[in-house]
């Protein structure tokens, strides 16, 4: 959350005070009334207390009595009782004691209610104590067996001579015999000081309304007769802010000064005027007319000073400086009317906007003959630059028109070199594609070579493969003669074997005889592949040698494109180039065209120049002085305290 603003104004702060004053008021009246309640009470109290101890002192006299033997502890709890009895205080006031049985305490003697003697204290009656509704006479138990003694407040009626009244604030204090278990207590009404408390708090609460009232009241007044006049003031300020000078406030009381001086100063413009003369042309004034102001007096300190308090002079100061302000704006409005003839006056040496109008002021004046001066040098300039202007601008013609010529050849070999770097570009696409079939069937002959040396190979695989064919078939053979010479010693039995191993040595046979024919096939196929692989190796070698040289060609070919299109980049940029001079030419062109315009328009400004300075009033002599001096170097604090 954001800070909380307060604008501590004149009537915020006067009102804070008064707040000051009413909360210190109000707390001392609230603690005197906390200090006469709390020794009213404090009083009832001790009263109450020593007459207690006054009547305990008699049950310690005869409890004493009996313990030294001199009377029997009954008998001098019954001449204790008696004593206490007709004992009294006051109109009214009495004693009882108690015993501390439990759960309710029994009464041992009440002097004005003799009917209670001895009975049981639990009747609803007796729970009045403490605020509580607590039996009354168990709390005079609790209090002393907690303290000994103690003060216990509850609601009595309060007899009177018309009868009781309705239930009354009352105090008792008991105190505990301990030697019998006795407690003895009296009690005083304390309705009178409530009462005596209310008239002292509503005396209280009229002295402080009445108190906070006035205050208010008187602060209200004495604010606004500060706030108020601040306040226009205030307004005042804001207006010359603004720029408003024409301002109205209370400075004091009127007086004809030079009726009462007896002055005789009729140049001063107080004279024979009833007003505030310490504004119009004493000290508070910018030209201080009146001869004693003049002379360094402060109006302050004459009798005639009619400020009849600090607002009224703050606004003294407020209006001075406005009829100052309104006098400087006239002098202003003069100088922009075209009049340096006028004096600025300065009212002392700290008059900084004095100063600063001073060295404006001349600094105009300078200026105004200085421009006079320039006025004739720029025509004289103007009339020669407007010459050159023509002659620059015919050159620039020529110099366009053979640059047309240039950029127009140049231009015919810009097509002609474009045209010849296209020619390379399509012969750089057809040999780069010729290159790339080259490439294509030199990789496909390799492909071929390599399948050739792989069918090869496979040749040797079959005929190792034969070979074996042949050794096995020579086995059986041998195989089948053995059967057949086992058949023919077996005979007749061996005669179906025989013809079996015949067959097999038939079959062994041709397969021998097969192998060798496939073997010899073989052969001439393996011859047939190394005659192919040895032509197929040859014509790799030649499309590599077609390869390189297309690489070579390649390679020229898209130099001359390169170069081609270098040559071409170059040319267009010379044409570029010309085309800039050309462009830059016609620019001259036009600005001689235009410097010519400008020059005549210069002078027709330098005349009107001429005519609008002629409206300046300006001395001729301080001119000739401004024109031989140069323009005052310097901050402008050193040309403020220069002046």
């Amino acid at each position: 959350m954001g800070r909380l603003k307060i604008r501590t104004t004149v009537k915020f702060k006067f009102f804070t005070l008064a707040a000051v004053i009413i909360l210190t008021f109000c707390s001392a009246i609230i603690w005197l009334y906390a200090m006469q309640r709390h020794n009213l009470y404090d009083e009832r109290r001790q009263m109450v207390r020593y007459q207690v101890e006054t009547a305990w002192g008699i049950l310690a006299y005869y409890g004493g009595q009996a313990r030294e033997g001199f009377l029997v502890r009954e008998e001098a709890q019954r001449q204790a009782i008696a004593a206490i009895r007709n004992l009294r205080y006051g109109d009214s006031g009495y004693f009882w004691i108690n015993d501390t049985g439990k759960p309710f305490p029994r009464m041992v003697m009440h002097p004005t209610v003799p009917e209670l003697d001895g009975e049981v204290l639990d009747d609803p009656k007796f729970n009045c104590a403490l605020g509580k509704e607590e039996n009354l006479f168990v709390a005079f138990r609790d209090v002393t067996a907690k303290n000994g003694e103690g003060f216990v407040d509850y609601l009595w009626p309060k007899p009177t001579k018309s009868g009781l009244t309705e239930k009354q604030p009352k105090l008792s204090f008991v105190k505990l015999y301990p030697e019998w278990n006795w407690i003895i207590g009296n009690g005083i009404y304390i309705d009178d000081v409530n009462e005596e408390l209310s008239a002292i708090l509503y005396f209280s609460l009229f002295l402080i309304l009445a108190t906070v009232c006035g205050t208010i009241i008187y602060i209200f007044f004495i604010s606004r007769s500060i706030s108020r006049p601040l306040r226009r003031i205030c307004d005042a300020v804001a207006e010359l802010g603004r720029g408003h000078t024409n301002i109205d406030l209370p400075v004091g009381r009127p007086v004809d000064c030079s009726a009462i001086k007896g002055c005789g100063q009729k140049d001063c413009s107080s004279y024979g005027k009833t007003g505030p003369c310490w504004l119009k042309s004493g000290s508070f004034a910018l030209d201080k007319q009146c001869p004693r102001a003049a002379k360094g007096e402060d109006c302050r300190t004459c009798e005639l000073y009619g400020a009849r308090n600090e607002l009224e002079e703050v606004a003294s100061s407020i209006m001075a400086l406005a009829e100052g302000m309104q006098a400087r704006a006239a002098l202003a409005w003069e100088i922009a009317d075209g009049d340096l003839t006028k004096e600025v006056q300065i009212s002392s040496d700290r008059d900084d906007l004095g100063k600063a109008l001073n060295i404006m002021h001349e600094h105009l004046k300078r200026i105004h003959c200085q421009l006079r001066l320039t006025g004739h040098h720029i025509a004289a300039g103007a009339s020669q630059m407007a010459d050159a202007s023509q002659t620059l601008s015919s050159g620039a013609v020529q110099q366009s028109s053979s640059l047309e010529k240039i950029s127009d050849t140049v231009s015919n070999m810009i097509e002609h070199t474009k045209h010849n770097a296209e020619n390379s570009a399509q012969a750089n696409e057809f040999t780069e594609d010729t290159h790339r079939l080259a490439q294509d069937g030199n990789q496909q002959m390799l492909e071929l070579v390599t399948a050739m040396e792989e069918i090869n190979v496979s040749g040797q695989n079959i005929s190792r493969i034969i070979k074996v064919i042949d050794e096995i078939a020579f086995q059986t053979n041998l195989l089948a003669l053995n059967a057949a010479v086992e058949a023919a010693r077996a005979g007749k039995h061996g005669k179906g074997f025989a013809v079996v191993a015949e067959e097999v040595r038939s079959l062994a046979s041709r397969s021998a005889q097969a192998a060798r024919e496939t073997s010899e096939l073989i052969e001439n196929s393996k011859d047939k592949a190394n005659n192919g692989m040895q032509v197929a190796n040859s014509t790799a070698e030649a499309l590599q040698k077609i390869v390189k040289s297309m690489d070579g060609i390649k390679e020229l070919i898209s130099q001359i494109a390169i170069d081609s299109r270098d040559e071409a980049e170059k040319i267009y940029q010379i044409k570029q180039e010309i085309s800039q001079i050309d462009q830059i030419t016609q620019a001259n062109t036009a600005n001689a065209e235009e410097s010519a315009a400008t020059a005549e328009q210069l002078a027709g400004q330098t005349a009107y120049l001429e005519e609008l300075l002629g409206n300046f009033k300006v001395e001729e002599e301080s001119c000739e002085t401004f024109l031989v001096d140069s323009r005052p170097q310097g901050s402008r604090q050193q040309l403020l305290s220069a002046d």
